[in-house]
């Protein structure tokens, strides 16, 4: 049984020789609205990770937990698509001698146009991350 099941895939038929379907413009237009802020992504690690868990644990790691949705696309490669072009973000790692508001800003600025920072410098302890709130550029990512 085993045999023939693998054969009978094997002859499956794509249907490559089919017309395509053409979408009208409103459907188009649609489509783009929709996708209009998303990120596409892959594993940068060659390890076999589940992506299906990566998907599920990185909208809590940025603290968007429900507000995005994400998708397998293809194989390896995975959407994350927002809701709007405002979001806030973390940036962390930044050392402690370098944390101030004009580095903030710039790390910020490299990812759109930062709108507000939330960050306190009267505060002398070491923070793990800082919030910004971003419009994002998505034209500045592949």
């Amino acid at each position: 049984m085993g045999e023939n099941l693998r054969r009978a895939i094997q002859d499956l038929n794509p249907r490559i020789d089919d017309a395509l379907v053409a979408l009208s413009a409103a459907v188009c237009s649609e489509v783009r609205r929709v996708n209009q802020f998303s990120m596409m992504g892959r594993p940068s690690m060659q390890t076999k990770k589940n992506i299906r868990a990566l998907m599920n644990s990185l909208p809590k790691m940025w603290g968007l937990a429900g507000l995005i949705s994400g998708r397998i696309v293809h194989r390896r490669k995975f959407q994350f698509v927002f809701p709007k072009e405002e979001m806030l973000s973390s940036i962390r790692g930044i050392p402690l001698k370098y944390l101030n508001e004009p580095v903030i800003r710039n790390i910020g600025d490299r990812m759109g146009e930062v709108m507000s920072v939330y960050f306190n410098p009267d505060v002398n302890a070491a923070v793990e991350f800082v919030r910004v709130r971003l419009n994002w550029n998505v034209e500045k990512f592949p």
